[in-house]
């Protein structure tokens, strides 16, 4: 009974969108479902695991290269459930993870596939010693020639050559850090007697098979310093974490599109100095004045254009009359 109800509402609800449309001199009708269906025909859990699963003491090394912030509320609130658009980015990285490791694997022999790291910290807390871990996975690692791959998947391929070096480090300063970071802990762990030398970073444009490759010079001081720079991100986190009090916001761009954005201050902030404001007549003027927007930014702020400042004034003389 519950499934005919739920089919008479599809139905009714179709009806209620259908619209005639002109195809090649005939009327069809066609009824347009906008909202995302992608849980109809795709299995959104199909690479879900356990491994992300938020656990005290237990902290990703990729994890603690973002908003230590937004990290602790994963554990102190009841953040709401992942959004179809997100549960879909993170299934479609995984196609591609999967499909570059199968073919690695099968053309060049990469023995070990999402090799597990598990580094164990100890530090005295109130007097007492305490055990947290941190915790990662490499995508590739090739035991024979002692190579490291790590596969990134985005949706607009740069043109990373000209891009300054501000730039690089905003777009990919992160890969960077985690795959040095990695690599010195398998150097000091699996491959002690033979060091890994050789990095890789596949950056892949998930829309159009694009891959570029970003090689990586290992060099121990450098990596020993970004190693030690995450474990004490990681003890001030499980610090705040045991206190119940809030780290420093650390406001980027990511903010934007951060699921518990909501309840920081900071982020909040920066994201409405971001978002251009709207309003029925900004709507009105750039639909009759395209491509002339109403607003601009400068110095942080948003500001009307002339052209939007003209509108406007034309359409109070239009009400007054």
């Amino acid at each position: 009974m519950v499934k005919e109800l739920d089919e008479f509402k599809e139905v009714w609800e179709a009806e209620e969108e259908a619209r005639i449309v002109n195809i090649g001199g005939i009327d069809v009708e066609l009824t347009f479902v906008e909202e995302n269906q992608v849980a109809k025909y795709i299995d959104l859990d199909k690479f879900e695991t356990g491994w992300h699963e938020f656990r005290e003491g237990e902290y990703h090394f990729s994890a603690l290269l973002y908003c230590l912030k937004h990290y602790w509320f994963q554990f102190n609130h009841k953040l709401p459930k992942k959004d179809l658009i997100s549960r879909g980015t993170f299934y479609t990285g995984n196609l591609w993870h999967r499909e570059i490791q199968d073919h690695r694997e099968n053309t060049s022999g990469f023995s070990v596939i999402e090799r597990p790291l598990i580094d164990e910290f100890k530090f005295f807390y109130d007097g007492e010693e305490i055990t947290i871990f941190l915790v990662g996975k490499a995508d590739m690692v090739d035991i024979k020639v002692h190579k490291l791959e790590d596969i990134k998947t985005i949706s607009f391929m740069p043109d990373f050559s000209n891009l300054s070096g501000e730039r690089l480090e905003q777009k990919i300063g992160k890969y960077i850090i985690q795959v040095l970071v990695y690599t010195f802990y398998f150097n000091h762990t699996y491959f002690s007697i033979d060091p890994i030398e050789r990095i890789t970073i596949i950056v892949v444009n998930k829309t159009n098979a694009y891959i570029k490759e970003i090689l990586v010079k290992y060099e121990e001081e450098k990596a020993l310093f970004f190693y030690k720079k995450i474990r004490a991100r990681a003890k001030y986190l499980h610090d705040c974490i045991l206190k119940k009090k809030m780290p420093n916001a650390e406001t980027n761009q990511y903010c934007y599109n951060c699921t518990s954005v909501g309840l920081c201050e900071e982020g909040m902030e920066l994201k409405m100095s971001l978002e251009r404001p709207l309003s029925f007549e900004s709507n009105l003027f750039e639909s009759k004045n395209k491509p002339h927007k109403a607003y601009y930014k400068r110095d942080g702020e948003w500001k009307q254009t002339k052209g939007f400042i003209a509108f406007l004034e034309k359409q109070k003389g239009v009400k007054s009359k």
